[in-house]
């Protein structure tokens, strides 16, 4: 813990260094501490270590990736009012650097993504990145009282709890 702490200036040297091809940059704990940074395009960067009192952080270069990490949460702050169009359940989404993927929460009966996994692929597609869906179950909630008190002529008691609704 305390080579991250120290680290801290030498990790935002990087993030400056490379804002332009920045895809990724995360700190890696098991099995060796490094810091591991994503960049796009295919040129070379020198192996290099960020010197600490504690001792050196090796920083591990990955190269290829298709879009930087600001493309990639425009990409997804764009794609939102479509997302929200093919996933009904959808309550948020953000982007995992360390694994390269999208990260989308849905409500689903019971805590279930299954039936978001015919969507997958057209997701996939306009954010033009991996993604991995994670279902929150869907809580029933209480009847609001303005429907209890409405006068119609419901067998709903007061205080009744409704799925879904």
């Amino acid at each position: 813990m305390s080579r991250q702490i120290l680290a801290q200036e030498g990790i935002e040297a990087l993030r400056e260094e490379f804002k332009h091809r920045l895809a990724a940059l995360y700190w890696e704990d098991y099995p060796n501490q490094a810091i591991h940074v994503r960049l796009t395009g295919a040129a070379a960067v020198a192996p290099r270590e960020i010197h600490t009192d504690a001792g050196p952080v090796p920083v591990v270069f990955e190269l290829g990736a298709v879009m930087t990490l600001a493309e990639q949460k425009d990409k997804l702050r764009a794609s939102w009012p479509s997302l929200k169009k093919m996933l009904p359940g959808l309550i948020g989404a953000s982007v995992n650097e360390r694994f390269g993927f999208v990260g989308i929460d849905v409500r689903s009966e019971g805590g279930d993504a299954r039936p978001y996994a015919d969507e997958k692929a057209s997701v996939e597609r306009l954010l033009g990145m991996p993604v991995k869906f994670t279902a929150v179950p869907e809580e029933p909630r209480e009847v609001p009282p303005a429907i209890l008190e409405s006068g119609s002529k419901s067998t709903i008691s007061p205080g009744a709890v409704i799925p879904g609704v």
